[in-house]
């Protein structure tokens, strides 16, 4: 694989645009307004504005609701191979030099559909469960549960015993499902 050289601020930009692309806008805007943002309390956050200093760590990191989508639509394993590219990252913060060689650029195809229908699904579990707590729980164990994908083979009997696992943590998002099942029965996911 031919290795180029990829600046810090482009890295930044391409992140933000493949999140734009599968509509994590939507998925946030959900967790904001139940009180549940991932960048509560980040000294670079100014009320009623949002984020005052993009960085590489901030851009990489994924939340369990974002996870969830990019591992439904098998793009996880993309995102998180172009990220492991960038050095200097750090939580909230990053020491990432201003260029920096990588070897696979970060393309993410436009789907922000698919978010869409997680935070319709997200909103009804907001409404019907009882706000903040119940977003923030379900968003962590998530992102524990994919994590876990990592340390066991595919195929192995633990890694299916973690995708069961999600699975049933992402009954919540039974929207969502419909749609990628109905999408994958017509070929276009």
């Amino acid at each position: 694989m031919a290795t180029f050289i990829l600046e810090k601020e482009t890295a930044i930009t391409n992140g933000l645009q493949g999140l734009q692309s599968v509509g994590a806008n939507n998925i946030c805007e959900v967790c904001i307004a139940s009180g549940g943002s991932c960048c509560n309390e980040c000294p670079f956050l100014k009320d009623k504005v949002g984020c005052q200093q993009r960085n590489i760590s901030c851009t990489a990191w994924l939340c369990g609701y974002l996870k969830y989508l990019l591992y439904e639509l098998d793009l996880l394993t993309h995102w998180n191979v172009f990220w492991e590219q960038v050095p200097g990252q750090s939580y909230r913060m990053d020491f990432t030099p201003d260029q920096f060689p990588v070897e696979l650029q970060l393309q993410i195809p436009e789907l922000p559909q698919y978010a869409a229908y997680i935070a319709k699904d997200l909103q009804q579990l907001v409404r019907q469960r009882g706000g903040a707590l119940i977003a923030f729980e379900l968003r962590e164990r998530l992102d524990r549960q994919i994590d876990r994908l990592d340390l066991y083979e595919p195929g192995s009997r633990s890694y299916k015993r973690v995708q069961k696992n999600i699975q049933k943590l992402a009954e919540p998002f039974s929207q969502f499902q419909q749609f990628v099942a109905a999408e994958r029965l017509a070929k276009r996911l």
